[in-house]
């Protein structure tokens, strides 16, 4: 079944059975698109329009999260996507993310909150990520020793949000200097617990003309 997209629109389907049923949606998918239980994902179609790839996959049933049958990661539409947060890619093995996932365009993502958070395993090079638009990265890097890919070209100019995103890191592979935090508003525990860093004194975000909030900055 299906029905005109309209913009802010909850499309609810009820069932009189607990049999698995197959669903197609047309149009724009938002944020927030499903409730419930979802087994697999086939197909993504040529006019979908993913805004929240995050809030899909974490309705994947945990028995059946391998992604074995959502084959439509590879190709998929990543222009469009405006949020890649922590429930993306929870408990789905290496061998089944994206195997484009290094090329994906999120040059219109602006949130990465919790994106890699305890995925201590994560291989994948995202250093070419092109990121203009970005202004949350709470705790983008959470849990983990320290950041598996270069991330001197990742353009941090309108992140707003960074809260806890070094906390607990290594950083002794980032050159500080190179990441732009020029209009940073909230930098609660960012370098929380943070070692090996350096030339921290050249880092643009020393302008702290913008913050309103540092609780525990540097604790």
């Amino acid at each position: 079944m299906s029905e005109p997209y309209e913009n802010d629109k909850t499309i609810e389907f009820t069932y009189s059975s607990q049999s698995v049923k197959h669903i197609a949606i047309l149009g724009e998918i938002g944020t927030y698109c499903t409730k419930g239980t979802i087994l697999d994902i086939l197909q993504f179609g040529e006019t979908t329009v993913l805004k929240s790839l995050g809030n899909m996959l974490s309705h994947l049933d945990a028995s059946n999260k391998n992604m074995q049958n959502v084959t439509a990661l590879d190709g998929f539409k990543s222009s469009k996507l405006e949020v890649i947060d922590s429930y993306t890619f929870l408990g789905i093995p290496l061998d089944k993310l994206p195997s484009d996932l290094e090329t994906w365009d999120v040059t219109n993502v602006t949130s990465l909150k919790n994106f890699l958070s305890g995925r201590t395993d994560f291989n994948k090079n995202l250093s070419a990520w092109k990121t203009p638009h970005l202004n949350n990265i709470t705790g983008t890097f959470n849990q983990l020793t320290t950041i598996p890919f270069n991330i001197d070209n990742w353009d941090f100019s309108n992140v707003l949000i960074g809260d806890s995103v070094f906390k607990g890191l290594n950083l002794s592979n980032v050159d500080l200097s190179k990441l732009k935090f020029t209009q940073m508003l909230t930098a609660d525990y960012m370098y929380q617990n943070t070692i090996g860093i350096s030339k921290f004194n050249l880092q643009a975000a020393n302008n702290t003309s913008s913050i309103t909030t540092a609780i525990g900055l540097f604790k």
